[in-house]
C-alpha cells in the first residue's frame, strides 16, 4: 500500500538561494525513495480547504518550520486525525533568536526570541513527533520538553571530494544568503575585522563572497563580491579556503557541509560546527576571534600538507553522516516501517 504524506512548507523550495531548502528538496527525495507519495503544499488560506477535503486520505503531514505550524496544526487535528504528525524545525529558532539577541545586547530581540522559544515548545509538545538537524538540538528538547519524541533528520550533501589539486585553486570563500540575519552578520565581521588581518599577512590572498542579497556597503581590499550565482560548486573549486566566521545561528550550517563535501577544508567558528562532529585540526579548523580567524585562514592557505589532510577528512565525514542515504534512513526511523492506518 502506496502510504500518503503531505508536507507543508512557508514557500516553494528554492536551492539555489537557501540551506532550508536544499535540505527540504533532498527530504522530498528521500520521502520517495522509502515509499511515501508526497504531496508538497504552501501555507496558504486555501489549504485548509484542501484538508477539509482530502484530509482523510494522508497516513502523515510534516509542517516545515514553526510559523507553518502554528497556523496550521489545528487543521490537520481537524481534518486528518489519522494522520501523524510531525514538526521539522529546520531549525531551533528560538536558539539562532537568543544568540543574536546576545550579541546585539538588544532587549526587544530578546524578548522576541523568548516568545518564539515558547511558541516552539508548544509546537514540540503538541506534534507526535519533531524532527531536528542534530544531535545538540536534540539535548535541547530533551531538557526542554521531557518525553518528546524527537528525531534527528539531518542535512543532506553530496560528497564528491575535491575537484582541482591545491595548486589550481587560490583565495578565500564566504557562502551565504544575506536575507539570513546570521550570514548578514558574519560577512560583515569578516570583511571588517578579520580580512584587513589576513591581508596584512598575506596581501595578495583575497576572498570571494558569494550569496544571494549582499549589502551595498559589504567589500574592501581583496574582497570580491559576487552576489548570486547560478551554482556555487565553481566557486568551491576555485578557492582553498571555505571561511564561516559565524557569531551566532542554529541548527546545522549548510555552508560548512557543502565545502566539506566538496573537499574544501573550512575555518569557521564554534557556531559554524555546532551539531557537526568534526575535531579542530582533523576534518576542519575551529576558531574563534578575528586573529585566530586570520591566522588559521592564512597558515591553512600556505599548507599544502594540511590541505590535504583537512579535505580528504572533511569528505569522508560528509559522506558518513549526510549522505541521501543517511537521510532516508533517518525519515524511515521517524515515520515508522508500516502504514499509521490500514
Amino acid at each position: 500500500m502506496t502510504r500518503e504524506i503531505l508536507v507543508v512548507t512557508d514557500r516553494p523550495p528554492r536551492p539555489d538561494r537557501d540551506e532550508g531548502s536544499v535540505r527540504l528538496s533532498r527530504l522530498l527525495d528521500a520521502l520517495a525513495e522509502i515509499g511515501w507519495n508526497v504531496t508538497l503544499a504552501t501555507s496558504s488560506a486555501e489549504l485548509a480547504d484542501h484538508l477539509r477535503d482530502e484530509g482523510a486520505r494522508y497516513d502523515a503531514v510534516l509542517l516545515s518550520r514553526p510559523d507553518v505550524a502554528s497556523a496550521h496544526l489545528a487543521s490537520v487535528r481537524a481534518h486528518a486525525p489519522q494522520a501523524l504528525l510531525l514538526y521539522d524545525t529546520v531549525d531551533l529558532h528560538f536558539l539562532r533568536e537568543y544568540r543574536g539577541a546576545r550579541l546585539k545586547k538588544s532587549r526587544p530581540a530578546l524578548e522576541r526570541a523568548l516568545a518564539r522559544k515558547a511558541q516552539e515548545l508548544e509546537l514540540v509538545r503538541a506534534a507526535d513527533r519533531t524532527l531536528v538537524v542534530s544531535d545538540a538540538e536534540r539535548e535541547v528538547l530533551d531538557e526542554e520538553c521531557p518525553g518528546a519524541s524527537v528525531y534527528v533528520v539531518g542535512n543532506v550533501h553530496e560528497a564528491p571530494g575535491s575537484q582541482a589539486p591545491i595548486e589550481a585553486r587560490s583565495g578565500a570563500l564566504f557562502v551565504g544568503g544575506f536575507g539570513h540575519a546570521p550570514n548578514a552578520d558574519a560577512a560583515g565581521y569578516l570583511a571588517g575585522e578579520i580580512w584587513p588581518l589576513v591581508r596584512r599577512a598575506a596581501p595578495g590572498l583575497e576572498l570571494t563572497i558569494v550569496g544571494a542579497d549582499p549589502p551595498a556597503d559589504l567589500g574592501g581590499e581583496g574582497i570580491v563580491v559576487a552576489g548570486a550565482v547560478e551554482r556555487v560548486e565553481p566557486y568551491l573549486d576555485a578557492c582553498r579556503v571555505s571561511v564561516a566566521p559565524l557569531r551566532f545561528g542554529a541548527g546545522v550550517k549548510g555552508k560548512v557541509l557543502a565545502s566539506m563535501g566538496r573537499g574544501v577544508p573550512v575555518v569557521g567558528s564554534p557556531v559554524a560546527f555546532e551539531g557537526i562532529p568534526v575535531r579542530d585540526g582533523e576534518e576542519a579548523l575551529v576558531v574563534e576571534g578575528p586573529e585566530a580567524t586570520a591566522d588559521a585562514v592564512v597558515r591553512l592557505h600556505g599548507d599544502a600538507a594540511l590541505w590535504a589532510r583537512l579535505s580528504q577528512a572533511g569528505t569522508a565525514l560528509v559522506a558518513e553522516r549526510y549522505s541521501p542515504a543517511a537521510a532516508a534512513e533517518a525519515l524511515a526511523a521517524a515515520l515508522g516501517p508500516e502504514p499509521v492506518r490500514a
